[in-house]
């Protein structure tokens, strides 16, 4: 089985779960997202809820699946309403989160895993080159992305290098040593050897308003990015294919 997944936390990363669905629709078996009624830092939330907009979702249901997680209850996720220190993000929440798929899929080793988070999209001409270099190399593989910042047409001259696919097997039982100490759950990103091609794009911190780049502040890590940024059109061949099909999804959330 080929399955992408990702998690999000923000209304603004509808228009880009979407994108995602769209781009690997003919190359994975499964689309996996689901959202916490916590954020990272281990606040309190509330979902954000695609059922709200499952219009943009219902026709492809074949493949997509949605979950809504809620971790009042759950042991193992540190909470704070004041927010939990870097640290405990870095090694356990936010490990946590990324790792959870796996408490909601039956995987076996040899699976296809294409892990990103929801700003974070591969090209649908990418996936046959990504699951080439898995197999020639029996290894997860960094996907490089574009790295776009703050707008959709915002080319940064930083190349993007955190994302990671590969199959179940490499993965399930690896933790990591991060600037914070090891990982108490595996990461599913920053992992895997180099490859040659851009997978895809990253559309960094894309809010429709000043209001919702704060709340990220508060929700996740946030460290501030001094980056150059050229205005790329947005037909561009760096561009996902798909994105003129989506012009009127973001539009409606003022990405564009």
């Amino acid at each position: 089985m080929k399955i992408l997944k990702t998690f999000f936390y923000s209304k603004n990363e509808i228009p880009l779960i979407l994108l995602n669905l769209l781009e690997s629709y003919d190359f994975v078996d499964k689309f996996l997202v689901y959202e916490f009624d916590h954020t990272i830092s281990g606040i309190k939330k509330d979902f954000v809820d695609l059922y709200e907009h499952w219009d943009l979702f219902d026709p492809y249901m074949d493949k997509f699946d949605y979950h809504r997680i809620k971790l009042d209850k759950n042991p193992h996720f540190l909470k704070d309403e004041s927010g939990v220190s870097n640290e405990v993000m870095k090694t356990v929440n936010e490990p946590f989160m990324r790792n959870y798929f796996t408490n909601i899929l039956y995987l076996n080793d040899d699976d296809l895993i294409f892990s990103v988070d929801a700003d974070e999209i591969i090209y649908s001409s990418a996936y046959e080159k990504i699951e080439n270099a898995i197999n020639e190399n029996d290894s997860p593989v960094k996907l490089y992305m574009h790295f776009f910042w703050k707008k959709m047409n915002q080319l940064t001259d930083k190349r993007w290098g955190n994302p990671c696919a590969s199959k179940f097997k490499h993965l399930k039982d690896k933790l990591q040593m991060v600037s914070a100490g090891e990982t108490r759950y595996p990461q599913w990103r920053d992992e895997g050897v180099n490859t040659d091609f851009f997978s895809g794009c990253h559309f960094s911190n894309c809010y429709s308003n000043e209001g919702q780049l704060e709340y990220r502040k508060q929700a996740i890590f946030y460290k501030p990015t001094t980056v150059k940024t050229t205005s790329v059109d947005l037909n561009s061949d760096i561009m996902p294919k798909k994105l003129k099909e989506t012009y009127s999804t973001f539009k409606e959330f003022n990405l564009l």
